[in-house]
């Protein structure tokens, strides 16, 4: 009983430990720290990005960057992390608010463009 009751302390000893503020899809881990939002690549391709925060969300009117030449198409390289700060959110997001990670990959079109795969979306909170 005694070795039980260790072995189920240290598990919820280690639960804690975790991040409440980390998600992940199968692409992207997003969190929130020190007024910056990290979102880290956990695949071998380029991720493309658009943040913004939760309540600025029914006033844009955006289009997913299909263009991987584009300079202003925002992405994190394979297995990399970028880091933004709360001010470079659209919407100027801060600390108690929610940020909206919109993120996709890129494959090429038969037309010799690019098309998106998914777009996928993760809430974050921020601290």
């Amino acid at each position: 009983m005694k070795l039980a009751s260790s072995i189920l302390f240290a598990v919820l000893a280690l639960a804690g430990c975790g991040s409440p503020t980390a998600v992940s899809s199968d692409l992207i881990t997003a969190q929130a720290s020190n007024k910056t939002l990290q979102i880290t690549n956990n695949t071998n391709d380029r991720v493309y990005y658009f943040v913004a925060e939760s309540s600025t969300l029914p006033l844009l009117d955006w289009a997913v960057c299909i263009e991987p030449t584009n300079n202003s198409c925002q992405h994190v390289e394979a297995h990399a992390t970028a880091a933004i700060a709360y001010s470079q959110i659209v919407g100027q997001a801060s600390a108690g608010e929610r940020a909206v990670v919109f993120h996709w990959k890129l494959i090429p079109a038969a037309s010799g463009k690019y098309q998106f795969d998914s777009i996928r979306n993760l809430l974050v909170d921020l601290e």
